[in-house]
């Protein structure tokens, strides 16, 4: 999660602290749903390293911890572009 957050800061700086993190939640939530279909599953089989992009099998629970995590991100996402923001003007 926080790498794909990383990943779009990285790639575009100006976008809003909230679009990413609803971009960051809205990819873990498809790639979560995707292990309904058990591809993730089948594909570690295939090649075990696609484990750390897809995972392997749905657990609800992650849905939750995902929401958390990307509304703590983002949080601290923009207090710390405010800090910076107060401390450059």
């Amino acid at each position: 999660m926080v790498a794909v957050w990383g990943g779009l800061v990285a790639l575009l700086p100006r976008l809003s602290p909230w679009v990413v993190g609803a971009v960051v939640l809205a990819w873990c939530v498809a790639v979560e749903s995707f292990q309904l279909s058990g591809w993730p599953l089948r594909w570690a089989g295939e090649w075990p390293p696609i484990v750390l992009v897809f995972g392997t099998v749905f657990d609800p629970r992650d849905l939750l911890v995902y929401a958390v995590t990307a509304s703590l991100v983002t949080v601290v996402d923009v207090v710390v572009r405010r800090s910076l923001n107060r401390r450059q003007g």
